[in-house]
């Protein structure tokens, strides 16, 4: 009954989109998921721990699931999780599968909200419109930054294609950002995953060529331009997880 409901809500939740390829790979990323979890009071250390149980599931039982992280906030109360795919169909499997099962579970005594409210809303799908990943940058990935991002009106297409044109950019400079991701949640809605081995490197980053074209072109592209659209959106998390094809 309960495998049937995530059935049930992955149809409403996530959006159809291509076949499963039968060997997905870290080079055919397609989609992304991105989920926000809030710890009951008392219980940031309970959650964290189901999360490094998650990790498990997903090495165990998702071959298809090719990125796989958990993050935790400097004050412990917020914790992420961020996983690509090489489908939709990787990405349903993935949500009709064990994790979701585990955490709908344990969702009342762990997450503010509950299952239904604490973590369904917080579950935001996207397109992957660029990345970069490094092979074998598995144990050393200990920062992650993710930075919403609401195009003006009639940008839509530009910042995707900025985006896109910043992806190059951290390929061509940038050995200390590990993984970079492109995300387009649907209409105006983006952001950007990235993972780093130090606090050098997210430095060096955000000094770089993607954070300087940024500042040039935020005004154009970004809702609340470099500063409050850019700046006061960065979210930096400690990666607690992390599993990658």
């Amino acid at each position: 009954m309960l495998k049937k409901l995530f059935f049930y809500l992955s149809g409403f939740i996530f959006l159809l989109g291509v076949n499963m390829s039968a060997n997905a790979t870290a080079d055919n990323q397609v989609r992304a998921s991105y989920i926000q979890l809030t710890a009951q009071s008392g219980k940031e250390t309970d959650l964290a721990d189901f999360l490094g149980v998650g990790a498990q599931l997903v090495s165990d039982t998702e071959p298809e699931t090719l990125l796989w992280s958990a993050l935790q906030s400097q004050d412990k109360k917020t914790l992420v999780i961020f996983d690509t795919f090489g489908s939709q169909a990787a990405q349903d499997a993935h949500f009709s599968g064990k994790i979701p099962e585990a955490l709908s579970s344990k969702a009342h005594d762990l997450v503010q909200g509950g299952w239904n409210k604490g973590v369904v809303p917080n579950i935001n799908n996207a397109d992957i419109i660029a990345f970069k990943t490094t092979p074998d940058a598995v144990s050393n990935v200990k920062i992650a930054t993710f930075i919403p991002l609401t195009a003006k009106a009639g940008q839509e297409e530009n910042l995707a294609n900025f985006l896109k044109q910043g992806a190059q950019i951290v390929k061509d400079n940038e050995p200390d950002t590990l993984h970079w991701f492109a995300i387009h949640f649907g209409q105006n809605k983006f952001g950007i995953v990235d993972f780093f081995p130090n606090q050098a490197a997210v430095d060096h980053h955000f000094a770089g060529g993607v954070a300087q074209a940024m500042q040039q072109h935020a005004a154009t592209l970004v809702e609340g331009g470099w500063e409050n659209g850019v700046v006061a959106g960065i979210q930096a998390f400690s990666v607690i997880e992390f599993i990658k094809r």
